[in-house]
């Protein structure tokens, strides 16, 4: 019998080879296919303190006054972030990436 179940579990482990491959990042909004197609980082999370913010790009921790992927973060939101470059703002929320200058 305990040779049996060896066996079986044996069979079951090959079975799952790659099965890894398909499933989807619980860190990454959207789906495999949406993140692959993604062109930057995303805003993964805030930290909010009201007198110092900090966000989650990518995996870049940045603070109001820090740039990140040439673009000047002006401001930080409890589920947001104000960006800057030239005279172009634009503001991300949780899961979106940063858009293209």
């Amino acid at each position: 019998m305990k040779l049996a179940l060896t066996a079986y579990c044996l069979l079951l482990t090959a079975a799952d080879v790659g099965y890894a491959d398909d499933l989807r990042d619980p860190f990454v909004f959207g789906s495999r296919a949406e993140v692959a197609a993604q062109a930057g980082p995303a805003l993964i999370g805030v930290i909010w303190d009201a007198t110092q913010p900090l966000a989650i790009v990518g995996e870049q921790t940045v603070a109001i006054g820090d740039r990140v992927e040439g673009w000047l973060v002006e401001a930080i939101g409890r589920d947001s972030v104000t960006l800057q470059v030239d005279d172009r703002r634009e503001v991300i929320k949780l899961g979106e990436t940063l858009p293209p200058r």
